[in-house]
């Protein structure tokens, strides 16, 4: 059958999409906020998608900050990020499910995904498209909210059909 063949050919892949279910103050932000700078200060473009706004400030903020002394140069009104090192972060808010369309990364991080309305729209139909020239990986962490498409991406990972999809979980006290 397909999908037996299909998964003894990506045996060794790494997990290319990796939802991490984790529990309120945990640490999420902090987690996607170091992946992405890490990202940036090896020359990578990196893609931050967040539900609304506001959560698009916070993290840019932190980010910069981070980078400090090796931006290039940043814009709030751009949502983007420049390093000397040729790095680059581009921040989206999903409250338009086709932000991004049409960019390029090498990785995608999808703040409390579970809180997109149209996660699984955005995610076929702009994200994923964004990490095929790179061929990127993307990251999901999210508190859960429920049997949503965030959900279905957690249960990909369990899935051993389904070798490029990963899926992590941490309780709060973790």
């Amino acid at each position: 059958p397909e999908r037996d063949r299909r998964s003894r050919n990506h045996v060794d892949r790494v997990p290319e999409r990796k939802a991490l279910r984790a529990g309120r103050r945990w640490g999420k932000n902090v987690f996607g906020e170091t992946l992405a700078t890490s990202d940036a200060l090896k020359g990578r473009l990196v893609g931050w998608f967040a539900p609304e706004n506001k959560r698009l400030s916070e993290s840019f903020n932190v980010i910069v900050q981070n980078i400090e002394s090796v931006k290039k140069r940043s814009s709030k009104t751009d949502h983007m990020i420049e390093t000397i090192t040729k790095g680059k972060v581009e921040f989206w808010s999903l409250e338009d499910p086709d932000s991004g369309r049409g960019r390029k990364y090498k990785r995608a991080v999808v703040d409390e995904a579970a809180k997109v309305a149209k996660l699984k729209y955005a995610w076929e139909n702009t994200i994923r498209p964004t990490l095929s020239d790179l061929i990127g990986d993307a990251w999901f962490p999210s508190t859960p909210q429920g049997m949503n498409y965030f959900w279905e991406l957690a249960q990909y990972g369990l899935d051993s059909f389904r070798p490029e999809y990963a899926y992590f979980h941490a309780p709060t006290s973790a």
